[in-house]
């Protein structure tokens, strides 16, 4: 019986010393590269308690059960601290309107976040010809459009003009992207409908969700080989990753991307400093992982993402929709962390001195970025050791052990994988 409900203490305090000594070299890559990018000031202060109050609250059972809301008070304080900032410095009323953006979008996200996805239910439930069908549906991926044209323009303004620049950057990329988003949208309009038709009409909208897929797959392909900047890359991740994410994936997919250009917009017209943009963009997935419906525990792992525009099961292709439904949203937001690091004082280096410095800050920015999530792991660990003999130890804190970890290593997985694609090409991309 001892065996069967405790974990081994010896095993616990060797899994702490195998996650400190694995994670000493990204600790030095992150100390080497903090020259000219780690300044104390008040900002900081702020980001460093916000993050050790997300920390703190992974030793407590109750916190954990309410991680959701802890993260949505994280993000609106920091919005909160960022517009005092811009009141005590430069004005500027577009960057208050910003930070008001990420307040109130991380407050409906809290808030609006679904319980529950059945396989036959991926969709929104209900009548389709609801009013608020289309309000949470239509509207939104329109939306896409509107937002994605305002984030080329804002982008196009920051960078040097450049051939390929732009979030739509020709008529070939633009036709793939509306085409994703009228096939994602006829999808969900026939998911509403009733469920009892004839094989050939099944096998349409079944194929309405593959080409989403292909579509995806050939414009990342497009992307990659005409070597187009990092925006357009992530933005053909957009309309799967909205399938695969679940029933109420529309409006908050729509609220993650207008928070990430709202922050982004903040961060480039306020220069804010390195930290507080890492620590920013490792709160935010986090509070959109529990608005998408997800969870830390077994049974909040959403399998019906495998079958979306699917019926048979395949192992390799369901594990990689399950995998793209589980961290999709930590991988958006690791691949897309090169995006903020734009500063307006870079534009005074040249040369050889303003690569390096670019370079150095993207070593700073993901070692930081995955020191962050390391830091979670190890915090888990020690307090599921501690905890070891408790009551709800393997309803609570075991599921969040190895979930904690599981993002721990998906996380150095899409760092790594970052690293590697803006190795050989502009950093600023």
């Amino acid at each position: 019986r001892k065996l069967w409900t405790h974990f081994n203490l010896s095993f616990m305090v060797f899994g702490i010393l195998l996650v400190i000594l694995g994670n000493l070299p990204l600790a030095l890559v992150f100390y080497n590269s903090s020259r000219g990018n780690l300044k104390y000031n008040g900002l900081l202060i702020v980001s460093m308690f916000l993050l050790a109050l997300q920390l703190g609250g992974l030793v407590s059972n109750s916190y954990i059960e309410s991680e959701s809301e802890v993260c949505v008070f994280l993000s609106v304080t920091l919005s909160g601290t960022l517009a005092w900032k811009n009141l005590n410095t430069s004005f500027n009323k577009k960057v208050q309107i910003a930070c008001l953006v990420i307040a109130v979008c991380s407050r409906m996200a809290g808030e609006l976040g679904p319980t529950h996805w059945d396989r036959g239910h991926e969709a929104l439930p209900g009548d389709s010809q609801q009013a608020w069908f289309w309000l949470m549906c239509v509207l939104p991926l329109l939306s896409f459009v509107i937002l994605g044209t305002m984030v080329g323009k804002v982008f196009n303004k920051i960078n040097e003009p450049k051939k390929n620049c732009t979030l739509l950057p020709d008529s070939h990329v633009e036709a793939v992207f509306l085409t994703q988003i009228a096939m994602g949208l006829s999808f969900w309009y026939c998911q509403t409908l009733s469920k009892e038709f004839n094989e050939s009409y099944c096998l349409f909208v079944l194929w309405q969700a593959r080409i989403v897929y292909l579509l995806g797959i050939y414009g990342i392909g497009y992307a990659v080989y005409n070597s187009l900047d990092r925006v357009t890359l992530l933005r053909f991740f957009l309309v799967p990753m909205m399938l695969l994410t679940g029933p109420g994936s529309p409006i908050i997919f729509i609220l993650m991307f207008l928070q990430m250009f709202a922050y982004a917009y903040v961060f480039v017209v306020m220069d804010i400093d390195v930290p507080t943009r890492i620590v920013a963009w490792a709160i935010t997935p986090i509070l959109y992982f529990y608005a998408s419906g997800h969870g830390c525990t077994i049974d909040k792992i959403q399998v019906a993402s495998a079958f979306v525009g699917f019926l048979e099961n395949e192992w390799i292709r369901a594990g990689v929709m399950l995998f793209l439904n589980q961290f999709g949203i930590h991988m958006v937001f690791t691949l897309s962390l090169p995006v903020i690091l734009h500063q307006t004082q870079i534009n005074s280096n040249n040369g050889r001195g303003k690569q390096q410095f670019l370079i150095e800050r993207l070593n700073f920015a993901l070692s930081g970025y995955s020191l962050i999530f390391a830091a979670r792991g190890l915090v888990t660990i020690c307090f599921v050791a501690a905890q070891r003999r408790h009551l709800m130890v393997w309803a609570i804190f075991a599921p969040k052990y190895v979930f904690e970890l599981l993002f721990m290593l998906a996380i150095d997985f899409f760092v790594l994988f970052t690293r590697y694609s803006t190795r050989f090409s502009s950093v600023t991309a």
